[in-house]
């Protein structure tokens, strides 16, 4: 076995094992996530109005985006005076 055929077998290896060292903590992220609030619950039981519920579907992951450009906006009207 060449030197360069190692190094990919073994690089190959570790990216695995990170892999499953990621997958094994999902569940473990997941709980720290509820127990911190730190996740969007879609059926919070009626508390959101259903306005604020279809924005959140709708963005996904791009809530943060959003949330950047709402306040960058922000910042400039204030810099206006506005």
């Amino acid at each position: 076995m060449s030197k360069d055929r190692f190094i990919q077998l073994l690089a190959a290896l570790i990216a695995c094992g990170c892999l499953l060292g990621g997958a094994a903590m999902v569940p473990m992220i997941h709980a720290q996530r509820r127990d911190l609030q730190l996740s969007f619950d879609f059926e919070g039981g009626g508390r959101q109005p259903p306005k604020y519920v279809l924005a959140a579907a709708a963005l996904g992951s791009f809530r943060g985006l959003a949330v950047d450009i709402l306040w960058y906006r922000l910042e400039m009207l204030k810099r206006a005076g506005k």
